[in-house]
């Protein structure tokens, strides 16, 4: 799977923005999960058990809503609410 593509699948499953930091068309791990992760997981929590593992030594943050990459013990509801348009 390419950058672009697990980016994407990350959104539509978590409903998470993240950001890999390599070309677009650096081939990582599939993003295999099929149900999104506990709201009241960290975005630490999250990296580390979702993200991490498949695209082995590459970067790769996550985008608020607000823009800003939350910290690491905010929740994941809190940041998908960030994406929220009132």
């Amino acid at each position: 799977m390419n950058v672009i593509t697990f980016e994407e699948k990350v959104w539509e499953v978590d409903q998470i923005r993240v950001v890999i930091r390599a070309s677009w068309n650096t081939e990582i791990g599939d993003f295999d999960w099929k149900n999104k992760a506990a709201d009241n997981s960290s975005v630490t929590n999250w990296l580390n058990n979702r993200i991490f593992p498949k695209i082995a030594n590459l970067s790769a943050i996550v985008i608020e809503g607000t823009g800003q990459q939350p910290h690491g013990r905010k929740s994941l509801e809190k940041v998908r609410n960030s994406y929220k348009i009132d």
